[in-house]
């Protein structure tokens, strides 16, 4: 992806939305190890949301996702 952005300065959504699809089903695919040291698992706690690893793994996923996209315009 680095070298498909070196020359037009913008990166193809067939790369973009598909990473972003992949990211998230692996996310759930593979779960975190712990939760203690996750902000998702944090703020579901604080919550008191109850959910599995997977789920926790899923939601840090979408909170990086959410976070990331505030810096791209």
């Amino acid at each position: 992806m680095i070298f498909a952005d070196l020359e037009e300065r913008i990166l193809p959504d067939e790369f973009t939305i598909g990473g972003i699809v992949a990211g998230l089903a692996l996310s759930w695919a593979i779960p975190v190890v712990t939760t203690s040291g996750s902000v998702a698992g944090l703020l579901l706690a604080v919550a008191r949301i109850p959910v599995g690893p997977h789920g926790v793994s899923f939601a840090d996923s979408v909170l990086g996702r959410q976070y990331l996209a505030g810096f791209s315009g």
